[in-house]
């Protein structure tokens, strides 16, 4: 008896030092952290919806200006510089005068906290429509450049001087955690974006080592930890190196102690040295994404481009290593834009998401030849005639 308490016990230490033995360890280096690999659900995930909605939700506005992209969600930057920066740009110039015409020029871009209700949000019809256009993923932005939090982050409220959350002020509820449920309940995998910087946080502003120790380190360990990412988005990265944001210490302990360690996907947006070069997938924003690359990338654009590209879509995602996720940004009232969604689902194949090597390689040789006899017509036949051949 004695004899089999001392095999088991031995096997029980030999089983828990091999697990340690042969368990990954990531130090915080580019070298150790860009060994990890991308899980693989995000290879055969294919297709998400980026969801842009926060307090620039309320005057969801940014000039229209042929050959010029601009984002809604920047709006509080361009009426800033629009009214303080003699050097500011036609967008810049134009948000300032559509700021003043609408809202006065004594309205404060913080104003918007208590106008932003999401008194019509239903996570539950969210999720549904969102699983029902074919997504495997959802990002939402947990907080843009402007630093709202749609959950109750308390660094957002402490270093701003003010409640600056969404459970805190306009909408009081936890807006991140309630949808994030409802789509978990679909079976879609929830993902966030995080901005790293944030244009006029305080202590941003003033000492920005500060900033990252103490604000955006345990806010972003604080939006892991309680809400379990599969995917994070994260931006606003350039204003400084990844040395100075310590993002390798960062995605050390992401990979190694926190609850996502082994499903959570990244990106590229790290630091201003990082993008295509360390992280997770490499990013590119209304290109034709990176098909030559062997490397995990993500094409966002905004969902527009389904309506004036239809054929884009498919070329990116069904060549190589592509995944597609689609710029949708809601209004602040919490309405959806459900025909777009659905337009998004009838557009799409679901053979798109691929569940094999094999079946990703023919889905692409038989895309790429759709695409190929397309580029043919449209030298014989007006645009129209192209779109008509499609449906």
């Amino acid at each position: 008896m004695r004899k089999c308490n001392l095999i088991i016990v031995s096997l029980f230490l030999c089983y828990c030092l091999g697990g340690r033995l042969f368990a990954q360890t990531y130090e915080p280096t580019w070298e150790s952290v860009d060994k990890r690999p991308t899980p693989a659900w995000f290879s055969d995930a294919k297709f998400g919806i980026f969801i842009h909605w926060g307090t620039y939700s309320v005057p969801a506005y940014a000039p229209v200006i042929p050959g010029k992209l601009a984002y809604a969600e920047w709006y509080w930057h361009a009426l800033t510089n629009g009214r303080s920066d003699a050097k500011a740009d036609e967008l810049e110039k134009g948000t300032w005068a559509f700021h003043q015409k609408v809202y006065g020029s004594d309205f404060h871009y913080q104003n918007f906290a208590t106008q932003f209700k999401a008194e019509l949000f239903d996570p539950d019809h969210w999720a549904e429509v969102l699983a029902g256009s074919g997504a495997k993923y959802v990002v939402l932005t947990s907080k843009h450049h402007e630093g709202f939090a749609l959950w109750p982050s308390k660094e957002a409220s402490l270093t701003w001087g003010r409640p600056w959350n969404a459970v805190e002020i306009g909408p009081r509820r936890d807006l991140l955690g309630d949808l994030s449920e409802a789509v978990r309940r679909k079976g879609v995998r929830m993902g966030y974006y995080y901005s790293l910087y944030e244009w006029y946080n305080p202590l941003w502003l003033y000492n920005k080592p500060r900033y990252v120790q103490e604000h955006m380190f345990p806010q972003f360990k604080d939006l892991v930890t309680h809400y379990k990412p599969s995917i994070i988005f994260s931006d606003g990265e350039w204003e400084m190196t990844s040395a100075e944001w310590h993002s390798p210490e960062l995605l050390a302990w992401l990979f190694n102690d926190s609850p996502v360690k082994d499903e959570v996907v990244i990106n590229d947006r790290w630091g201003s040295d990082t993008r295509h070069k360390h992280g997770g997938y490499w990013t590119t924003e209304y290109t034709a994404g990176m098909s030559g690359s062997d490397h995990a990338w993500e094409e966002s654009r905004g969902m527009g481009q389904l309506r004036l590209q239809p054929r884009r879509g498919p070329e990116c995602v069904s060549l190589g290593q592509g995944t597609d996720l689609y710029s949708c940004r809601y209004r602040q009232q919490g309405r959806q834009p459900v025909a777009r969604h659905r337009a998004e689902r009838r557009w799409r194949d679901s053979s798109h998401h691929g569940t094999t090597a094999e079946g990703n390689r023919r889905l692409a040789e038989n895309q790429r030849g759709k695409y190929l006899r397309h580029q043919a017509l449209e030298k014989h036949a007006s645009v129209d005639s192209w779109r008509h051949s499609e449906g």
